[in-house]
């Protein structure tokens, strides 16, 4: 998938009340996938294996990234993605996740001007990013 489309998905699926979020030590935090099955913007591009895994973990995409390589010994944050959605750059994740993660973004129909604004920014700044997986071809 393109940067534009993973980005329009995730407008698409998210509002302000259905992010996957929860209160923990305080302060609203993002799970992968929580307890009730809800997932984030990275979460939802994540394969199953990956998500029973990983899912619970509270913390970046690069935090995320570095726990998989030292694990697995693996690719990192593309070893847990579903295949189509391989390719794209930490950066890229990492502004995606921070639009989920950010309620300023959302309202109860999903993404505000102001989410929308930041949408724009993360496909400009990132259509270009995108490369093949040589696994892909």
């Amino acid at each position: 998938m393109t940067t534009k489309e993973i980005v329009n998905q995730v407008a698409d699926t998210y509002t302000i009340n259905n992010r996957s979020t929860e209160i923990l030590v305080g302060m609203e935090e993002c799970a992968y996938q929580t307890k009730d099955g809800r997932m984030c913007a990275v979460g939802m591009c994540m394969n199953e294996p990956s998500l029973e895994e990983f899912g619970t973990v509270i913390g970046n995409v690069y935090e995320l990234n570095k726990m998989v390589k030292n694990q697995r010994n693996e690719q990192g944050l593309d070893y847990l993605l579903k295949e189509e959605y391989k390719g794209h750059p930490l950066k890229f994740w990492s502004e995606l996740q921070h639009l989920h993660d950010e309620w300023r973004y959302w309202d109860e129909d999903g993404l505000n001007e102001r989410g929308m604004k930041k949408a724009k920014q993360i496909i400009d700044e990132n259509e270009h990013n995108f490369y093949v997986n040589p696994k892909q071809s």
